[in-house]
């Protein structure tokens, strides 16, 4: 309820509600790739179901520092769930994993900012963790987090995301994806001028 309100406090859009997934009745829903890239009208669900998912503590837990450290077990079991919902060949894994990687390091990012940045001492941030993230993983993410190499390495990347000039202005859509439907573009229109003659 608390998280709620905060949400509608700082008018974000909060969790996804995966209604689609009550639409489904008999089956699962198709998902195409092509060059390594979901496409077609399933394609938005199975993100969105990816991106709530990887944002889930209990599925993919945060106390692994890094996204390759992540148990295989756990990427399988979560790959199992998207699979109860969508039909797409083990090739397609690969996309999927991504999306799980953004979504849990992007959460990760969220609670940096809500739960750790905010509060000065560590007793302070222990004491406030988020409900959504079990004690023993948020007190690995507060001692990573305030490790002085770690600090280093922040302070580094700050520098350099000053430096970025060129901003996504895409939407929800990668530019992976932005890539592939113009080249689908082409190709169509390609096609349809040999046709005509």
């Amino acid at each position: 309820m608390a998280e709620e309100q905060e949400d509608a406090h700082r008018n974000v859009r909060g969790k996804a509600k995966l209604a689609f997934l009550g639409r489904v009745r008999v089956g699962k829903l198709p998902v195409s790739f092509r060059d390594g890239v979901a496409i077609g009208p399933n394609s938005t669900e199975l993100s969105t179901l990816a991106g709530r998912l990887g944002r889930d503590a209990n599925l993919l837990p945060f106390h692994f520092l890094k996204w390759q450290l992540v148990d295989i077990d756990y990427k399988n079991r979560v790959i199992m769930e998207i699979k109860q919902h969508f039909d797409f060949t083990d090739e397609c894994n690969k996309y999927v994993l991504k999306q799980l990687n953004a979504a849990w390091k992007d959460e990760k990012a969220d609670l940096k900012r809500e739960y750790f940045i905010p509060f000065a001492t560590r007793e302070d941030r222990i004491a406030n963790r988020p409900d959504k993230v079990p004690e023993d993983q948020w007190t690995v993410l507060v001692e990573y987090w305030e490790n002085p190499k770690t600090l280093e390495k922040v302070g580094k990347n700050i520098l350099n995301r000053k430096r970025h000039k060129i901003m996504h202005t895409g939407g929800s859509k990668s530019f992976m994806k932005h890539a592939v439907e113009k080249k689908i573009q082409s190709e169509m229109h390609l096609w349809a001028h040999q046709q005509l003659g």
